[in-house]
């Protein structure tokens, strides 16, 4: 069910939400070197924001939601999936040829879609210069304790 509601915050759709005109990439935009004319346009926070910027498109993901739902539960009764699959069929139709040329088929949600957008997040787990300036937690090692479920010893830095 996740899934499925994740085509609406995590795909640019038609401007009435019904078609999906591209599919955001999390995991290249997460990483050094995402390019969005080769790996498509990044994740966006704005747009998993359900009640704020993003409220029209979440009314839209729950009425898709409860269409599914009901579908699922009268398959069940026949022992078919018919009606599931026409649900899935109605909301996951990709429109080809959408492309940052075109602006996402001029889709009026792409404006929404460029703010706040997912960021590198591995250059710095990985780099060096991370020493003492990192936004990433430093993992503690398997040591248990009653309060705090970890112990405070930290694994060692390389730069030490």
């Amino acid at each position: 069910m996740h899934t499925f509601q994740d085509t609406f915050s995590h795909m640019i759709r038609s401007d009435d939400v019904r078609e999906i005109h591209h599919v955001m990439n999390y995991i290249d935009a997460s990483t050094v070197g995402h390019d969005e004319k080769r790996d498509g346009l990044a994740h966006s926070l704005t747009m998993d924001d359900c009640f704020g910027a993003a409220a029209e498109i979440a009314e839209t993901a729950t009425i898709a939601t409860s269409e599914l739902m009901r579908a699922f539960i009268a398959d069940i009764r026949v022992y078919k999936g018919e009606a599931t699959d026409q649900v899935l069929d109605d909301w996951l139709q990709l429109k080809p040829g959408c492309t940052m040329e075109n602006n996402y088929c001029d889709s009026r949600w792409l404006e929404m879609a460029r703010r706040e957008q997912t960021e590198p997040l591995f250059e710095e787990a990985f780099d060096c210069s991370m020493h003492g300036n990192s936004k990433l937690p430093v993992f503690p090692m398997g040591f248990r304790n009653d309060s705090t479920g970890f112990e405070k010893k930290v694994v060692p830095s390389a730069m030490e």
